[in-house]
């Protein structure tokens, strides 16, 4: 059965069946659900074959929301624009943190709303990752119009999630439009986050 189905598929990579397989199982039945087994059934490969891609389990969830962050980290550093000040930059990012977040729910969903192993979630935390990527951009940017830094780009970043987070989970509640929750939040941190709203 197996060799048969490696002959059906040799034209599509392995790594990627892998991967979204492992995409589909998170987004359907979380992570704890996730098995190296499960997704050599779900592909009709032995798992022994997995493993030549893959060390771990942990290793394809790495791979799954990193990708996911790499999408992210892109699409921040291409809303900085030099020419803007580091307010108007700031809030482009945090846009367009929420735009992606709202326009790719699963991936919003799986990256960013699914419990993982501490040793999984610390992973992301190392220096290189496209997650921290994306954390260092935004942190230049506040870097040149505060003090905290740090403190403001985390607040920042847990009210982004908490809009998006909750505008995914909860559709039955009678929210604002999103732009103008988004769009005021921003404006809110902004302006606590600079002084400027004393």
């Amino acid at each position: 059965m197996y060799a048969k189905k490696r002959k059906q598929n040799v034209n599509k990579p392995l790594r990627e069946k892998i991967l979204s397989v492992a995409r589909k199982t998170i987004l359907k039945d979380g992570i704890a659900s996730l098995s190296m087994r499960r997704i050599a059934a779900e592909i009709d490969y032995s798992p022994t074959a997995i493993y030549t891609y893959f060390k771990s389990k942990d290793e394809i969830i790495f791979c799954v929301c990193d990708e996911i962050f790499a999408q992210v980290a892109g699409l921040i550093a291409a809303a900085v624009d030099e020419n803007n000040t580091p307010e108007e930059n700031l809030k482009r990012c945090m846009l367009t943190y929420a735009k992606f977040g709202l326009e790719n729910q699963d991936s919003y969903t799986i990256a960013f709303m699914t419990p993982r192993s501490e040793k999984s979630f610390f992973r992301f935390l190392e220096s290189g990752t496209n997650g921290m990527r994306a954390y260092g951009t935004v942190l230049n940017i506040a870097s040149q119009i505060s003090g905290e830094p740090e403190a403001g780009v985390q607040v920042m970043w847990s009210s982004m999630h908490g809009i998006v987070s909750n505008l995914i989970q909860n559709r039955n509640f009678p929210w604002e439009q999103p732009d103008k929750l988004i769009n005021l939040a921003i404006d809110t941190l902004i302006k606590g986050f600079t002084g400027s709203g004393k």
